[in-house]
């Protein structure tokens, strides 16, 4: 998996659902809404069963926000997730890209 460094400004958080689904299906997201381009992707405690996920496609996000997961939340390869790290991207607790 590849990593790309843009600048752009971030539209919304929005929190992965707990679903199996990849990340880049309406069902990921909270509100069956998916993060577009402009978005921070979030993981927090309410993702307990679906740690582990496949982007599904190519995305772009303008951050990641992994703030108090119950488990590692792991990513797995197989596509490129561009991210903007300069937006807001926190970690925090277990994390592996």
């Amino acid at each position: 998996m590849g990593f790309c460094l843009c600048l752009s400004t971030p539209a919304a958080t929005i929190f992965k659902a707990d679903p199996a689904a990849n990340l880049n299906l309406p069902a990921s997201g909270s509100n069956n809404v998916a993060p577009g381009a402009p978005d921070v992707a979030t993981w927090n405690h309410l993702v307990v069963n679906h740690t582990h996920s496949a982007l599904g496609a190519n995305l772009k996000r303008s951050g990641i926000g992994i703030l108090d997961p119950v488990r590692p939340i792991t990513v797995a390869a197989g596509n490129t997730l561009q991210i903007n790290l300069l937006s807001g991207t926190r970690v925090s607790g277990r994390a592996f890209f």
